[in-house]
């Protein structure tokens, strides 16, 4: 494995990809040939709020070597300071504004968090006076989504024109996960036009996401051909949808999100609506219904300006 190195913004887009799928850290690192602790340290730094967003780690990071390149370097007085000032539970922020203001000392909160967790890790007890400790981001275990699904058939069976959008019908499926875990919305792209089908679930049983899949896409029954998703176990019930959608389900390569790129798009769209963060559980239909109205009737440039929905609805297809 490799040793630690700077992120690239790509790199920082496939880790929150696969964090949002629900992978293994281990398996992740591996995939992107990063050693673990990269991995670990990567989300310690840039994810303060538990929520990985690739974006944002990458500011983070990139204003953390142009502090790091410019400012003076802290000497031990002040660190004495700090230490004295942080076990009166003042915090991180505090101590920083109190220091450029009275010191003089271009220090950031951001730099003292480093500090606790450097004392932590010498088995210092300074992160015991953080009002709000920063836990490492525990993933809450849903080992249902590592169980084998039955009778899957893997993208290399789907037909080649789905790959070159010329056709209407070819569809990509995911979930987008609420807070917490807490309600979750099935998320259907049309390949071709780009539209997009929203509903809302309070739960990633197979039963819940194929009925809700199943609600959505009988209405266009005519023009669904395919379906494609992950290998997460919600799409577990991807026989009976197909039979009732009489369409083929098919299911992308582990760890590929790309072959669902258009989806991913899509999903990437629908968060600037509903933001990491966001409790699916206190949004309500109207509001969904809403973002996906939105999403198909503002013109894509891809789409020579049309809307999703005027070419998805359009009478010759």
């Amino acid at each position: 494995m490799k040793g630690y190195h700077h992120l690239t913004l790509e790199t920082r887009l496939k880790l929150e990809t696969l964090l949002d799928t629900g992978q293994r850290p281990t398996a992740i690192a591996r995939y992107l040939g990063l050693h673990r602790s990269t991995l670990w340290r990567e989300r310690r730094r840039n994810a303060p709020q538990s929520l990985y967003d690739a974006r944002l780690a990458q500011g983070l990071a990139g204003d953390r070597r142009t502090r790091a390149s410019s400012r003076t370097r802290i000497d031990g007085l002040r660190w004495t300071v700090v230490e004295d000032k942080r076990r009166q539970d003042w915090s991180p922020q505090q101590i920083a504004g109190y220091l450029r203001a009275i010191h003089g000392a271009a220090v950031s909160h951001e730099r003292i968090y480093q500090h606790v967790i450097d004392d932590h890790a010498r088995g210092g007890t300074l992160h015991a006076h953080l009002a709000h400790q920063r836990p490492r981001h525990r993933r809450i275990k849903d080992r249902g989504r590592r169980l084998p699904i039955p009778n899957r058939r893997p993208i290399d069976q789907r037909p080649t024109c789905v790959a070159d959008r010329s056709r209407l019908g070819d569809w990509e499926a995911d979930t987008i996960v609420g807070a917490r875990q807490q309600g979750y919305l099935v998320s259907l792209t049309e390949r071709r036009s780009r539209l997009v089908l929203l509903g809302r679930v309070a739960d990633r049983c197979a039963d819940t996401v194929g009925r809700m899949m199943v609600r959505r896409l009988r209405p266009v029954r005519n023009r669904v051909l395919t379906i494609t998703s992950d290998n997460g176990t919600e799409f577990a019930g991807h026989e009976a949808v197909a039979r009732e959608l009489e369409a083929d389900f098919f299911f992308a390569h582990p760890y590929s999100a790309w072959e669902r790129g258009t989806n991913e798009n899509a999903n990437g769209l629908v968060r600037r609506y509903f933001p990491k963060g966001t409790n699916f559980l206190n949004v309500s239909d109207t509001e969904v219904r809403h973002v996906m109205n939105r999403l198909n009737d503002r013109p894509r440039r891809i789409l020579g300006y049309r809307t999703p929905a005027e070419v998805f609805f359009a009478p010759s297809g």
